[in-house]
């Protein structure tokens, strides 16, 4: 059996149980995926105690900041999100 270390991360975005999906996150995480980003995904239960979950985005930091980090995600994402409106 491997072991595989894990990495630091960025989160890219952080989607809390109670709110709703938007078309920004929608290209958040098309742009991600279009620069090649390896996206991982992490649920945790929210801290209202009713039960719900919330969701965390991340990306390897050093692949991430690599490819230009917040603002390159932004870019990408902004355009993506104006040809959706």
């Amino acid at each position: 059996m491997t072991r595989w270390k894990r990495g630091a991360t960025a989160t890219i975005l952080l989607m809390h149980a109670h709110n709703e999906w938007s078309l920004w996150n929608g290209a958040l995480l098309d742009a991600a995926t279009r620069l090649g980003l390896l996206i991982g995904r992490r649920s945790f239960p929210n801290c209202s105690g009713d039960g719900s979950f919330d969701d965390e985005f991340y990306v390897p930091t050093e692949q991430y900041e690599r490819l230009g980090g917040w603002p390159a995600l932004r870019d990408l994402a902004t355009a993506l999100h104006e040809g959706r409106s």
